[in-house]
């Protein structure tokens, strides 16, 4: 029976469970067969339910376990779930769902050999190219088998030196020399959707960072095939900001509103942060200059200011090894947020972000910039911490593609962020400097002030001594 491949596939020679995401694949799937969703009282359903916590608890033994009964259960209802891809002289061998993007990768070809093509079967099987080494295979709805085939060195056409790359669900494909960087975009997500990430083989292969829709790869001396993964959309964070005219509102109060990529109702300017990777978004707000209307500021992600904001960075700085980057889309909307602003003519924005999570350590070192006509346009940022939440504050003139980038080679220990205040206040060193020549000037002043009677005093004392 198919789900005992299935359970042996799980689990390695020493009885361990080595596979959890494929766990979670199945029961997800069986659940979907068996319309659990609708109120099914079969045994196999609570099964599930039961196998999905464990999961999500990650408890691999237990979830093993209750896979293995649900299984048992309903013989029937689970055999069309998965299919099998055996990959013979190569990696990628599994159990896989229907329409599932699959990477395969070939083997190192032996002394004097040189990869060929895959030999697939059935011959139908939807794979993206044939004779590269790395490829994408599509799984039908049945088992497959392909198998990596070489030839003697010097057969054939010569590629030159260059190398295949295969970009699935985005752009950036391209026979490339090694060494080269090529930036890989994601395509923009469906409705209800959200990136989550890059899946690379080999895995390798040097990424600036993976759970970035817009990345730079650098082409290793063989071929690389990626995949851009998506999810179901994330909650959108409604945040209530200003009326403009610079009355700016914390979203930490009442404004502040969650739900599912919806806006808010509480009237005045409202920030929408639909972007991964911002956390503590209570502390946002904003004030729309230049109009005393109400708008809606939508921070979001998007692969083509993703893009721009790369392409900006590699004009500046060539090489991006050691740049860290967090692109956004800053865009204006009307008060109910489903009509983009398109003339922004003396308009601009005041806005307050939380550092983003994978820069908070490098605090003040951050840098902000838009991107117009693939530059960055540099702005003057000032830091603060919010509810002991560390933040950047910055103006936005235009409304296109922005980021938040930091050079981890040229960091400042003088700027690091103090999460002692408790307000917006400034935070700048400058600060702490003033205060403590202010102090010292005061000590020296009275000390001065008191000489003389002391130098009376001590005489006394030293005579008295005597």
């Amino acid at each position: 029976m198919q789900h005992r491949r299935i359970i042996s596939g799980l689990v390695t020679r020493n009885g361990k469970v080595q596979d959890l995401r494929c766990i979670q694949q199945v029961a997800e799937l069986f659940q979907k067969e068996a319309e659990c969703d609708k109120g099914e009282s079969l045994v196999a359903c609570e099964g599930v339910r039961l196998l999905l916590d464990l999961v999500n608890g990650g408890q691999a033994h237990g979830a093993y376990s209750a896979l293995y009964g649900v299984l048992e259960s309903e013989d029937n209802a689970i055999d069309d779930v998965l299919d099998t891809l055996e990959v013979l002289d190569g990696s990628g061998s599994g159990y896989y769902a229907k329409d599932e993007q699959i990477i395969i990768t070939a083997n190192a070809p032996a002394d004097g050999m040189e990869f060929s093509e895959w030999d697939v079967s059935p011959a139908d099987t939807v794979i993206t190219d044939k004779t590269r080494s790395v490829t994408i295979i599509t799984m039908p709805d049945k088992d497959v088998a392909v198998v990596a085939v070489y030839k003697p060195k010097g057969t054939g056409s010569d590629n030159s030196g260059y190398h295949s790359l295969l970009v699935h669900n985005g752009s950036g494909s391209g026979s490339y020399v090694p060494g080269a960087q090529i930036i890989i975009t994601a395509n923009e997500p469906g409705r209800g959707q959200t990136f989550s990430g890059w899946t690379v083989s080999p895995a390798d292969t040097v990424v600036t960072d993976k759970t970035l829709a817009s990345a730079i790869i650098t082409m290793p001396d063989h071929d690389v095939a990626v995949i851009a993964n998506f999810k179901g959309g994330t909650t959108s964070t409604t945040v209530g900001g200003s009326t403009g005219s610079g009355n700016t509102t914390s979203g930490t109060g009442t404004g502040t509103n969650t739900r599912p990529g919806g806006s808010s109702s509480t009237g005045g300017t409202t920030v929408v942060i639909d972007k991964n990777g911002l956390s503590n978004t209570g502390v946002v707000s904003a004030t729309v200059n230049g109009s005393s209307d109400n708008f809606t500021i939508k921070v979001t992600e998007s692969s083509a200011a993703a893009e721009a904001a790369l392409k900006a960075l590699q004009a500046e700085y060539g090489s991006l090894d050691n740049i860290k980057y967090f692109p956004m889309d800053i865009s204006l909307y009307d008060s109910t947020g489903n009509t983009k602003i398109t003339d922004t003519t003396g308009l601009s924005v005041n806005i307050t972000l939380p550092l983003p999570d994978s820069l908070i350590q490098y605090a003040g070192n951050n840098k902000v910039a838009g991107v117009v006509n693939d530059r960055l346009d540099k702005l003057n940022p000032r830091f603060s911490t919010i509810n002991g939440v560390a933040c950047i504050t910055f103006t936005a003139e235009h409304f296109s593609p922005y980021l938040i980038y930091v050079d981890v080679t040229n960091l400042s220990d003088g700027t690091i962020s103090d999460s002692t205040p408790k307000t917006g206040d400034g935070i700048h060193p400058k600060w702490f400097l003033s205060i403590g020549l202010a102090c010292l000037s005061f000590v020296m002043f009275m000390v001065k002030d008191n000489k003389g009677d002391s130098k009376k005093k001590q005489k006394v004392a030293v005579r008295a001594r005597n």
